[in-house]
């Protein structure tokens, strides 16, 4: 007698991936504020990425699924460097100074700053999504100012400052990517594309870590950084990433964005869960306003979407990820 490992139904198997989407990509903030414990945030990168990209491509390969095309490459490096060598560095480099939930928090600024840059290239943003974005970039200030102003003054050290730069540009070229998968889709199976991408950034990271001598350090590492590392790459970078490409494929885009919600609270538990962090009532404020902006500008831009191929959907994917 066989024993299905998986759902048999599309909408089954769709609902799972909504499910594990929500769940697991909750706990990689937490997972990459321990891997940077002893692992330096470009290193990880390279690391995560090259090592996710070679084995889904192997593993695809040998399900028969074709290399994207020589002409192919260059764009898909280009997204794999901006999506994940950039901004996931970015992201680790910060989970070295801030609780893993503020991240998580404040990496919610993404969906603002893409639909602030798509009008900037011309596209049409309703006004009710222009309040959203005030309401949003509100809800950003209250969770940075506690940060950088003590006692009326202002008073931060480098690394905190930094990293909410950091928290700003990261996705910032998450968007950068997104925009160009967007307008420049690339034809190749979406499942190979990801692998490629992976590859891309481990690789671009590399090229980051190699001159800071980032690598050098990893003699040090300790073993709950290095089974982070695995938890990111199984969870983040595999697992949560094709439960994301197929929620996408089978799941309204209004469904699909309910996953960033959760992953926040999910976030929020883990982090206390496994490193004792606390929601203090800055966070608390400024995370339910940040929400309310984010959810706002989804409500008023999610409908256009919905009117657009799934294919464009699939290249178009990375506006809303985050690994």
């Amino acid at each position: 007698m066989k024993i299905a490992l998986l759902p048999t139904s599309t909408k089954s198997r769709a609902t799972l991936a909504f499910i594990t989407v929500s769940l697991a990509w909750g706990t990689t903030y937490a997972g990459n504020k321990i891997a940077v414990e002893t692992i330096p945030p470009f290193a990880l990168a390279a690391i995560r990425f090259i090592i996710a990209g070679v084995v889904m491509m192997a593993v695809l390969r040998a399900m028969g699924i074709a290399l994207p095309k020589a002409g192919e490459w260059p764009g898909l490096a280009l997204i794999g460097v901006l999506l994940l060598a950039v901004s996931n560095s970015f992201m680790a480099y910060a989970s070295q100074y801030l609780p893993s939930v503020l991240v998580s928090l404040l990496l919610n600024i993404s969906p603002l700053l893409y639909v602030a840059m798509q009008s900037a290239l011309g596209e049409h943003v309703p006004k009710k999504a222009w309040r959203g974005l005030a309401i949003g970039f509100m809800g950003v200030l209250i969770l940075i100012v506690p940060k950088v102003i003590v006692g009326g003054r202002f008073n931060v050290d480098h690394h905190t400052l930094i990293s909410i730069g950091a928290l700003v540009l990261g996705p910032l070229a998450w968007n950068l990517g997104a925009i160009y998968a967007t307008h420049r889709p690339i034809k190749c199976n979406h499942l190979m594309s990801a692998a490629a991408q992976n590859l891309a950034g481990g690789i671009g990271a590399m090229f980051v870590a190699l001159p800071l001598g980032e690598m050098n350090a990893l003699g040090q590492v300790s073993t709950r950084s290095w089974l982070a590392m695995v938890w990111l790459i199984i969870v983040g970078s595999w697992l949560g990433y094709v439960a994301y490409l197929y929620c996408v494929l089978n799941l309204s885009s209004p469904r699909v964005a309910i996953t960033t919600y959760i992953n926040n609270v999910v976030a929020l538990f883990v982090g206390w869960l496994t490193l004792g962090e606390m929601l203090t009532k800055p966070m608390l404020l400024g995370g339910a306003v940040l929400l309310v902006g984010v959810w706002i500008v989804r409500a008023t831009t999610l409908a256009a979407r919905q009117t657009k191929p799934k294919t464009e959907a699939v290249a178009a994917v990375v506006a809303n990820a985050e690994e």
